[in-house]
């Protein structure tokens, strides 16, 4: 699996429009505590 990096593109699907979109990661947030998740900002 590849690693999320600032600058990749993705394709995901939107429901809302029913249609495929393009999304450039644009920073990451670090989580606040052990049990948090890294957050990706698009």
């Amino acid at each position: 699996m590849m690693k999320p990096e600032v600058g990749n593109i993705y394709c995901v699907y939107v429901e809302r429009l029913q249609r495929y979109a393009a999304c450039q990661i644009t920073r990451f947030k670090l989580p606040e505590s052990a049990r948090d998740k890294t957050l990706g900002a698009v």
